[in-house]
């Protein structure tokens, strides 16, 4: 694997208009787990702060926080993703009272991304959710933004 590199933007142009679905997804039994502290890799808690956020998960692993329905239309949109960036937010009041979960990420296979974000308020059982996906023109053979052949981050 390779060392760090400088971060680089990499603009792709669309194919087409992306496709975007919004609305309102039930929260299922497998992601009614994510008030539990499973995962957690820390928590932002400062003094002058009315609230604090715990992040859950990164990447990939964010995708567990997600009512099935989501899941299945990111794995549906990119069956075999080759590059994933995202996370999920717990945030809790004053009273450490969950009050909203946020989930955002983004999937990338060959010319084909998607991108979910999604939240819900408390324990409400709902999910409001925005998935979006984008089809790109991108040179035969080009590798994706920050992954070498060899697999390593930051090319």
């Amino acid at each position: 694997m390779g060392g760090w590199a400088p971060a680089t933007v990499e603009l792709l142009d669309a194919s087409r208009l992306p496709d975007r679905t919004q609305g309102e997804i039930p929260d299922d039994s497998i992601s009614g787990n994510r008030g539990k502290m499973q995962g957690a890799t820390g928590a932002a808690t400062a003094t002058d702060r009315q609230a604090t956020d715990e992040i859950l998960v990164t990447g990939r692993d964010a995708l567990q926080y997600l009512p099935h329905e989501i899941r299945l239309g990111v794995s549906q949109a990119i069956p075999s993703p080759e590059f994933h960036v995202g996370g999920a937010v717990r945030w809790t009041d004053t009273q450490g009272q969950i009050s909203r979960h946020e989930v955002n990420l983004m999937a990338m296979q060959g010319q084909r991304a998607v991108v979910v974000m999604a939240s819900t308020q408390g324990r409400s059982g709902w999910w409001q959710a925005d998935q979006i996906t984008y089809d790109f023109v991108r040179p035969v053979g080009e590798a994706l933004p920050g992954v070498t052949a060899a697999g390593a981050i930051g090319r």
